[in-house]
């Protein structure tokens, strides 16, 4: 009857681990991110086209696990970018009471990009550590541009579109922690600048390394 006992404690013991560690992989998740953004050129209405540089990029994720191999998250994050000594690059500004035109040369140019996206993700059903994966988001992306000449700072903000593609792999450490990297590429709808000028869309490429917490 003792060993019965023990043999029963000891598979309850068991199917419980077995429970909690699905309900673990099945329930939320906190992903961190951090990496660098790799903007496209982007061209205005008045002839500018712009160059940004790489900068850096971090981004936040909450998740809940639907099955095995669907997930939804809210993502957002932060994604830096600038151009600088554009002493080439002059500014069209509508000026006078007959809209002639002045232009200024541009010493420096700074995108600061904050999305907010709705993502599901797919995970392909492999055994082992290694966890592949793709997903699609869409939201909306708040944009802020400044722009330093000789004759001042100027700052616009708007809000647009934008939908994100992704694709990674994580490595599972344990039953709540995983790293991994991923590709990322986010993209939006026309921005609008200064004057009434508008520019194409962000177009923003990123490779980013990631932690990820289960509970």
């Amino acid at each position: 009857m003792h060993k019965i006992l023990l043999s029963f404690m000891a598979m309850l013991a068991l199917s419980a681990s077995a429970v909690a560690d699905a309900i673990s992989t099945e329930k939320f998740y906190f992903d961190c991110e951090a990496g660098v953004a790799l903007p496209e050129s982007m061209s205005g209405n008045n002839g500018v086209k712009v160059n940004l540089n790489p900068g850096p990029q971090v981004d936040v994720a909450f998740g809940y696990q639907l099955a095995r191999s669907w997930s939804l998250e809210l993502q957002s994050g932060w994604i830096d970018n600038s151009s600088k000594h554009l002493s080439s690059i002059f500014y069209a500004v509508p000026s006078g009471p007959f809209g002639t035109i002045a232009v200024k040369p541009v010493f420096h140019q700074d995108l600061e990009t904050i999305p907010i996206l709705a993502n599901i993700i797919y995970t392909l059903p492999l055994k082992g550590p290694f966890k592949f994966y793709v997903g699609t988001g869409f939201g909306a992306v708040f944009s802020e541009f400044n722009v330093r000449s000789i004759l001042g700072d100027n700052g616009r903000s708007d809000v647009t579109f934008g939908y994100q593609e992704t694709a990674g792999v994580k490595y599972r450490l344990s039953n709540h922690w995983n790293v991994g990297l991923n590709y990322k590429y986010l993209g939006t709808t026309d921005h609008a600048l200064f004057y009434g000028s508008k520019s194409d869309g962000t177009m923003i490429h990123s490779l980013m390394a990631a932690v990820t917490y289960k509970f």
